[in-house]
């Protein structure tokens, strides 16, 4: 609350009352000169306190775009699928996330080339007896053979 501000106010609250009483005598109206003076006053005066209340901007903090952890040369749907290898070869119990995403990724591949769906005849020979009980089977811990072999497979769909 700076005096300068309250000079500024003071010298708009003034213009704005005479604007007003000079609107009024042309088109007659007959205000009452102390109570438009008295409305200006006030109405500038709580603009006044809003302003003063709500003060200078703080300062803006920039933050820098954090890039996900991936290893050079990997996308990130590669690093999430590496994520989840690495995450069900170090746990103790098993984990149906590595088996559920081999699931969608033989299921998608065989649905985009061949045109059928895991749950029919076709669709499990296709994919093979191996392939096809992971479809069926409660998640288990895979080892690092097994998983390679169903990668193969399912490349080789």
């Amino acid at each position: 609350m700076r005096p300068v501000h309250w000079g500024r106010r003071g010298a708009l609250a003034v213009v704005m009352a005479a604007v007003v009483l000079g609107v009024g005598e042309v088109a007659e109206t007959g205000f009452d000169p102390l109570r438009v003076c008295l409305l200006v006053v006030l109405l500038v005066a709580a603009v006044g306190f809003v302003l003063d209340a709500l003060g200078e901007p703080g300062p803006t903090w920039s933050t820098d775009t954090v890039r996900p952890a991936a290893p050079r040369g990997l996308d990130l749907q590669t690093q999430r699928y590496l994520s989840v290898m690495e995450s069900h070869m170090a746990a103790t119990l098993p984990d149906r996330a590595l088996r559920d995403r081999l699931v969608l990724l033989a299921g998608r591949t065989l649905r985009l080339r061949h045109g059928e769906r895991p749950d029919t005849l076709r669709g499990r020979e296709l994919l093979g007896p191996e392939l096809a009980s992971l479809f069926t089977d409660p998640p288990r811990r895979l080892t690092r053979s097994e998983i390679e072999r169903h990668v193969q497979r399912i490349e080789s769909l």
